[in-house]
């Protein structure tokens, strides 16, 4: 068995494939897992942007998981109870000593009448509405990460080493702990700790400012959706689930890349319109960033 093959990066919601296995995931429900499909599943390792949703065989697919599993015999009539699923994979991202597979969550019942076992052809369609909106809300999110970093870039005193696209020092990178990516929007969350004081960030200064660093970020958002720009899921050739993935845009600084494993729009100009809100916490703050409604 190989890693399933995924469609998503190049935008798919629709698809054909064979059922590698189906497993049993307990409380009535299955996982099926096929050679390729369309679903983008919640990551196990960084869960930002949520599972699609959609039907495999006219069935509604319940979640979409990251599965692992060992190398497995195809004569094997029942090797289901191999696989293991999002937080219980207990291995990295990719690991070579096991196959990787997007597990799309049935009702269990459902899936054994409607005769789904290994080698059944079955048909994959995506939710497309919903996928939009989520690819808005995360290619809005890395637009706001990048104009927190430029809005931010007074504020350090030393040379951070670590620098985004377009060269402003990379605070998202290093300050991040929470990222969730929702229908035309996402809610990131900002630690200020010691060792960002350490590397020479002013922490104090920039929770004084945020309302000046908001209205900053603002201004860039709405000269870079304005302007438009190209922008692409890069697989560099490799369609399996666990290849590395970078997001690739052109701003009117330059072209920057980002690795991600989401979906994005393929127009900076289709999130026009993107705002962010900036608010304090307890050692740090959260930036909510939103899209307006596509009509």
């Amino acid at each position: 068995m190989t890693d399933t093959r995924v469609t998503f990066p190049a935008g798919a919601v629709e698809g054909r494939a064979r059922v590698l296995d189906v497993v049993d995931l307990g409380g009535g429900r299955c996982g099926v897992v096929v050679d390729q499909t369309p679903f983008h599943p919640v990551d196990h390792t960084w869960p930002d942007q949520p599972a699609d949703s959609g039907t495999l065989a006219g069935l509604p697919v319940l979640d979409c998981l990251v599965g692992a599993s060992p190398a497995i015999d195809e004569a094997d009539a029942d090797p289901g109870h191999r696989w293991v699923v999002a937080g219980d994979i207990p291995a990295r991202r990719g690991d070579p000593a096991l196959t990787w597979g997007v597990v799309h969550v049935l009702d269990a019942e459902a899936a054994d009448r409607a005769g789904i076992t290994r080698g059944s052809e079955v048909e994959l369609v995506v939710d497309g509405d919903r996928r939009r909106r989520l690819s808005r809300g995360h290619s809005a999110c890395h637009l706001a990460a990048l104009a927190l970093n430029r809005a931010a870039a007074p504020l350090w005193s030393k040379d951070v080493g670590r620098r985004d696209g377009l060269g402003s020092p990379d605070l998202d990178s290093l300050a991040i702990v929470v990222s969730r990516i929702e229908p035309d929007a996402a809610l990131d969350e900002y630690r200020l700790g010691k060792s960002l004081r350490k590397r020479g960030l002013a922490t104090t200064d920039l929770l004084e400012r945020l309302p000046q660093l908001q209205d900053e970020a603002n201004e860039l958002l709405s000269a870079w959706t304005a302007a438009g720009g190209h922008a692409v899921v890069d697989t560099g050739g490799d369609d399996r689930l666990v290849a590395r993935r970078t997001w690739r845009a052109d701003l009117p600084g330059g072209q920057v890349a980002i690795p991600c494993g989401g979906t994005h729009v393929t127009d900076i100009a289709d999130v026009a319109g993107t705002r962010v809100v900036y608010e304090p916490t307890d050692g740090g703050f959260r930036v909510l960033t939103t899209v307006p409604p596509e009509v």
